[in-house]
């Protein structure tokens, strides 16, 4: 044991190590603050409204009104954010290909050089992953709660190259937004304007072919209805007109539908006319089941059982919306099939109709229905034209209200603590 009074001496022998630690860890602390490099963030913040404007009636995209659907929707942007197509117009525009703190290409370590092995000579190519690479290790987009609102963050040791950068990831990726917009809108105008060629061909064939069977028959119009007969085909071929309009509507339906995928019905691909209450509630879920499983995909392991339960659950909901499609596919075949029994029906009633007349009525019963299949093939004709030139004038306006509220400054202090603090700490270490 020690004996009280042996501690003044032991204390005098020793005072030097009192002196000595506290000088020993706060030289490595000086040392350390010296090698480290710091790191300077700056924030922009996007603000995203998915309803856009309402500048012209019928727009291309769906504009869903309900508020999970909406939440959904912004959530996403984050990762559009973060996309590949964003990222290298950042790089680009930036010239980040020569930023040595983003771009770090693999090989040519410490470890390499001691062992004198000699790095492979990168291309272009391989600069630029490592540029996008890099870029998205340093850049974070984050919603902020409760607010259409969200924060673009950027790292880096230049705290004027962090609010440069993140300036110019919140512009490309507006950028990046009215490209997508106007790709989705300028493929659904190219889609009907092939039809509407189509439809025009059949509609020329079909005016032909009433001026051909007028001019053989002789057949010239008085304005007035005639025979009983003509009055009776007259309101049977308003109803055949009406008819051949609902089938190619159900047969454009139909054409639709058979090139859908589930894919697309997740995208919100199906349109107004034909989506469903189970389909909509459907979307909501895959999208929320989506989000947990990504959030779950970065935190947890490929196997872990939470993960393999949501991965389930998207299989799961992808098999009841491939389910619904079926039924709305069956439904929209017996609508067509209906569709295509009425217009049966009503042709034989206008030819049975037909039959009784004479020789010059049954020829201006022809020449009507000839007329009346002419007429409904020009309305469908230009309801595909009148909506192909609606998407051309949506392709030359932009209706996004997304904009940047709050541009990226440079930050005046660094992350973590500041170098008073580390040599205090070491200081009081050292004691």
């Amino acid at each position: 044991m020690i004996d009280i009074y042996q501690i003044p001496g032991i204390l005098r022998k020793r005072i030097g190590w009192l002196f000595v630690l506290p000088i020993v860890t706060t030289a490595l602390a000086l040392g350390f603050l010296a090698l480290k490099t710091p790191q300077y963030t700056a924030s922009a913040e996007l603000l995203i409204e998915p309803q856009g404007l309402q500048i012209v009636g019928n727009d291309i995209l769906a504009r869903d009104n309900g508020d999970a659907l909406q939440r959904l929707a912004v959530d996403s942007q984050t990762y559009v954010i973060l996309s590949q197509a964003v990222l290298e117009d950042v790089v680009e525009r930036l010239d980040l290909t020569d930023d040595p703190a983003i771009t770090k290409l693999p090989g040519g370590g410490l470890l390499s050089r001691l062992l004198g092995e000699d790095a492979p000579a990168a291309t272009e190519e391989d600069i630029r992953a490592a540029a996008i690479a890099g870029l998205k290790d340093r850049l974070q987009a984050v919603r902020v709660e409760k607010a259409f609102v969200i924060n673009i963050f950027m790292r880096h040791p230049d705290r004027f190259a962090a609010a440069a950068i993140a300036n110019e990831a919140a512009r490309a990726y507006l950028d990046e937004a009215r490209r997508s917009r106007a790709d989705a809108t300028l493929r659904a105008s190219v889609a009907l304007q092939e039809q509407a060629a189509d439809l025009k061909t059949r509609v020329e064939a079909a005016e032909a072919a009433v001026e051909t069977f007028r001019a053989e028959n002789g057949l010239i119009s008085t304005g007035q209805r005639g025979l009983v007969v003509d009055q009776q085909l007259q309101d049977i071929n308003t109803q055949l007109t009406q008819a051949r309009v609902d089938l190619e509507r159900a047969k454009s339906n139909a054409d639709l539908l058979k090139t859908l995928t589930v894919t697309d019905i997740e995208a919100g691909g199906l349109p107004a006319n034909l989506q469903t209450t189970t389909l909509g509630s459907l979307r909501v879920q895959f999208a929320r089941i989506a989000e947990r499983e990504a959030q779950a995909a970065t935190t947890l392991g490929a196997n872990h059982p939470q993960l393999r339960e949501l991965r389930s659950q998207l299989d799961n909901t992808r098999r009841l919306i491939a389910d619904e499609l079926s039924r709305v596919r069956r439904s929209v075949d017996s609508d067509l099939q209906r569709a295509l029994a009425n217009v049966t029906a009503l042709e034989g009633e206008a030819d049975r109709l037909a039959s009784t007349n004479v020789d010059q009525s049954r020829s201006q019963i022809r020449l009507r229905q000839l007329e009346n299949e002419a007429s409904s093939l020009g309305a469908v004709y230009n309801s595909f034209l009148s909506r192909a030139n609606e998407l051309q004038e949506q392709q030359e306006i932009d209706t996004s209200n997304s904009r940047i509220i709050s541009r990226a400054v440079a930050p005046l202090k660094s992350n973590g603590p500041s170098g008073l603090i580390v040599l205090a700490a070491a200081a009081v270490f050292g004691f």
